[in-house]
């Protein structure tokens, strides 16, 4: 692993409504990471709507000069989301921002952060949308791999996105 020899920043939960907890770099630069509740995603089942949350990443204060490769944001983004997880049974979803056009490198960062991160105990699974303005959006969910529900997220998940798809 690349960030074996890097440690997190210190961060602190902040609670609120959408979960979230706060860090700062040495560069001065301030994050919220968000789990904003997603129930709507698997409305139709009441045993995992409610263990749905959006993944968001904020720069709340970016730093006044140009910043630079900071691994130790990775690795404090991973530890809060291991955080998160702790004891839980909880479904995150990430998508990918598309308004400043990078979300192709939003789509490969998450993806090797995963894999960095990932102690096999996690699934992750892909799935695209495209818009009828020709931008497509970028999707994953993360749940454990032993969750008890886990071939019905699979399975509506896939179903959500065979229907979106076909639409279109």
């Amino acid at each position: 692993m690349l960030s074996e020899n890097i440690n997190p920043y210190k961060f602190r939960f902040a609670g609120d409504e959408f979960n979230s907890y706060l860090f700062t770099t040495v560069q001065g630069a301030a994050y919220t990471v968000k789990f904003k509740p997603t129930p709507y995603l698997f409305e139709a089942y009441s045993e995992i709507r409610e263990q749905v949350y959006e993944l968001v990443i904020d720069l709340t204060r970016p730093t006044s000069s140009k910043p630079r490769l900071d691994p130790a944001i990775a690795v404090t983004i991973a530890a809060i989301c291991h955080d998160f997880f702790v004891d839980k049974e909880r479904i995150l979803l990430y998508i990918c921002e598309t308004a400043d056009a990078r979300h192709m490198a939003r789509v490969r960062k998450f993806g090797a952060w995963f894999y960095e991160f990932n102690d096999s105990g996690f699934l992750k699974i892909d799935t695209s949308f495209p818009d009828t303005n020709g931008i497509t959006y970028y999707l994953s969910l993360i749940f454990r791999m032993g969750h008890p529900h886990r071939h019905t997220i699979i399975d509506e998940f896939e179903r959500l996105a065979r229907n979106y798809n076909e639409d279109k």
